[in-house]
């Protein structure tokens, strides 16, 4: 594993430990996922919540439950370490999704671990940015 910097113990989360309603969302610390061979670990910049996170919180979509379970699916981040068949460099920025379900923990985390190239449908993809043209226009 290639690392800038070594990487907390713990981090602040937002997860649960039984399925249910938002009541059930616990905010605290949890152990910085350890990434393993053809992982990459995420500094999280961003995640949002939608109605994926619902139907999978409330076991409305009945998946594999992590335990504790983060919500979330998406985010951006920075990669903090790579393995080295990833692909991926300390510092690219990237982008996250199809995390938090099926047995995978998800993304309101200050860290994230992912697979770049899974077959498990988790995917990282570098944020590549076009500066001759701006992303929204006015």
């Amino acid at each position: 594993m290639v690392a800038d910097q070594a990487a907390p113990a713990t981090m602040r989360a937002a997860y649960a430990r039984a399925r249910g309603g938002p009541e059930v969302i616990t905010v605290g610390d949890l152990p910085v996922p350890r990434p393993g061979p053809g992982e990459v670990l995420v500094a999280v910049v961003a995640a949002p919540v939608d109605h994926v996170d619902r139907l999978v919180l409330s076991g409305d979509y009945d998946t594999a439950w992590a335990d504790p379970m983060v919500v979330g699916r998406d985010a951006v981040g920075t990669v903090v370490a790579a393995a080295p068949d990833t692909g991926f460099a300390v510092g690219e920025q990237v982008w996250t999704a199809s995390m938090g379900y099926d047995g995978r923990t998800g993304t309101a985390a200050e860290y994230v671990g992912s697979r770049p190239h899974a077959s498990t449908g988790c995917r990282a993809a570098p944020i590549r940015s076009r500066p001759r043209r701006p992303a929204i226009r006015r």
